[in-house]
């Protein structure tokens, strides 16, 4: 079952984080943050206008969360952060500029193709650990131990290019504080062989197709419900990553194709007499207790 804990009100600054072994909070664009057990995680934070360097092209700002004031609060409680890509919507050297003077003892877990600009934004090369699909890589405190698997995620360049990272994010036998297994990867695209190899209970994926011509951003609806099936998740948890306010040339030929309703009746159609996929709602800034 899973509780949301819906006490801490967008706009507003959190401080504490509520009791459980599995908390997921959606933080908008690819933004997350994980309590697993007694670690607190950090997944590609962006908290400033993400613009790619063009803004004339394109400008995202969230919609609802105050960026100034959760950033702040996020640094003060979190233990490692996570970068899947190495695009600025995932390494966004502005935010990173920020999180380094906010804690300077943050660890930072990523791709190779994110190391440059992590390295650039002020973080100590010491405290960057680099992983590629098919590594591992384990980290621990107080009760918990966690290992992270990276899996291959999305082709972000020519066909020779190194895939970005998903994550898959698992108590080891010696974590005493167990939770929920939880996958990341913010394109929904993934190598099925890979994946069937492992299982994770929590999927954080696009349920929304997001396309340009001739080129999909984002995977989505059957694909996003395959990934489930493929990990044997119990729960699917959105992300709604394409919902910014945005401005520019390029939104005028984005498509977005679905919808998070018909993502919904579309795992209950299929599941409609043996539900075993529930599809829980991330509301940015709301706590989810997954247990």
């Amino acid at each position: 079952m899973f509780v949301a804990l819906s006490e801490n009100k967008i706009n507003k600054e959190t401080t504490a984080v509520p009791s459980g072994n599995t908390i997921l909070r959606y933080l908008e664009a690819n933004s997350w943050e994980l309590r697993l057990g007694d670690i607190n995680i950090a997944i590609d934070p962006v908290f400033d206008q993400l613009d790619f360097g063009v803004p004339a092209l394109y400008r995202g700002n969230r919609k609802y969360l105050d960026s100034a004031a959760e950033l702040k609060s996020l640094a003060a409680r979190t233990d490692f952060v996570f970068i899947s890509q190495g695009f600025d919507d995932h390494a966004h050297k502005p935010t990173l500029k920020k999180l380094v003077v906010l804690n300077s003892s943050l660890r930072y877990l990523c791709p190779p193709s994110a190391k440059r600009t992590l390295v650039d934004s002020g973080i100590d090369e010491a405290m960057i650990t680099t992983i590629l699909p098919g590594q591992n890589f384990v980290f621990s405190k107080d009760d918990t131990e966690i290992e992270v698997l990276a899996t291959t995620g999305a082709l972000l360049g020519p066909p020779w290019q190194q895939k970005e990272n998903g994550y898959i994010m698992r108590p080891t036998e010696r974590s005493s504080k167990p939770f929920r297994s939880v996958y990341y990867e913010p394109h929904c695209m993934f190598e099925e062989a890979e994946l069937s190899n492992y299982t994770a209970d929590v999927i954080i994926t696009p349920v929304v197709s997001v396309r340009i011509p001739n080129y999909t951003i984002l995977g989505g609806g059957p694909k996003a419900l395959q990934l489930a099936e493929v990990l044997k998740a119990s729960y699917i948890v959105p992300m709604s990553n394409w919902d910014l306010e945005e401005r520019g040339l390029l939104k005028r030929i984005v498509q977005l194709v679905g919808s998070e309703d018909s993502f919904k009746n579309l795992v209950k159609s299929k599941y409609f007499l043996k539900p075993k996929i529930q599809v829980v709602s991330a509301t940015p800034g709301q706590y989810l207790s997954l247990q």
